[in-house]
Order: C-alpha cells, then sequence, then structure tokens
C-alpha cells in the first residue's frame, strides 16, 4: 500500500512539474526517474483489463491515473476513485465499492502535503495558515465521496 501512496504523491507532483516545466513529457519523465530511484521498479502502464479489475496496484508510476482521469471523464475525482480501487484491492482482494468509497476524502491528507511538498521544492513556498485551515475542514466536512471537489488539490 506504501507504494500505492508513493504514486498517489507522484500525480501531483506530475500535475506540477508538467506547468513548471511547460511539458508534460519532460515531468512525466522526471517523474518515472523518481519511482526508478525511490522503488527500483521501472513505470509501467496498466492493461485495459488492470484498469477494469483493479489490480493497478502492481504497477508503479502515473501513467495509471493518466489513464483512469481519461478513461472515465464522467468520474469527477478520479484519482481518488484509482486509489480507492487499489485500497480496496489490497484490503478485500477486489473492487469493493465500500473500501473504494471510505478512502476517497482520505486522498487529500495525502495529496495536499505532496502538492505542498513539490511546491516548496520548485518556488520555496510554505502552505500559509489558511491552506492548511482549509484542507483541516475540508477533511472535517468530507464524509462522502461525492462531496469531495474534485479540484480540492489545486486549489489549496
Amino acid at each position: 500500500m506504501a507504494l500505492s501512496v508513493l504514486d498517489l504523491e507522484l500525480a501531483v507532483a506530475f500535475d506540477v512539474y508538467s506547468k513548471f516545466v511547460g511539458s508534460g513529457d519532460i515531468a512525466g519523465l522526471l517523474v518515472d526517474s523518481l519511482v526508478y530511484e525511490a522503488t527500483g521498479q521501472q513505470a509501467g502502464s496498466p492493461s485495459e483489463v488492470d484498469m477494469l479489475v483493479g489490480s493497478t496496484n502492481k504497477i508503479r508510476g502515473i501513467h495509471k491515473y493518466i489513464l483512469a482521469g481519461e478513461r472515465h471523464p464522467h468520474i469527477k475525482d478520479s484519482d481518488a476513485w484509482l486509489f480507492g480501487k487499489e485500497f480496496a484491492q489490497v484490503m478485500s482482494g477486489g473492487p469493493d465499492i465500500a473500501y473504494i468509497a471510505s478512502v476517497a476524502s482520505s486522498t487529500l491528507s495525502i495529496r495536499a502535503p505532496a502538492l505542498w511538498t513539490v511546491r516548496l521544492d520548485l518556488y520555496g513556498v510554505q502552505p500559509t495558515e489558511a491552506e492548511k485551515s482549509k484542507l483541516t475542514e475540508l477533511l472535517t466536512k468530507t464524509k462522502k465521496p461525492a462531496e469531495t471537489p474534485p479540484d480540492v488539490v489545486k486549489t489549496l
């Protein structure tokens, strides 16, 4: 599960790096190299079957998050949904909706610090008290996956 958390954090980093360098290709190479450096595993891309049955937890990197967003545009927060599927796979051996739904809002507590860390590394900007308060407020208010704002990490 720790590697799935790393992948989720790197999905946030990819968004920031893409804006910073002005290229998704360069940002993707950077993130893929971070995957290898951190895990000793090469980043991979899931097959259609992997995406359907929720076995993306065995695949490292951010490509699965990109594919989830492209293949499921009707899901407002595809990153939380995919992470939930990986959590369900680890906990129950399959795509159990109870596990998927239970972790959607928790991904905010992973993604916001990841955003703040990357932003600090690139721009030297610490999270403000207002951003920290907003995250705390969202985490206490958000109880259902449907209530999770899709752009919450981008607005912190």
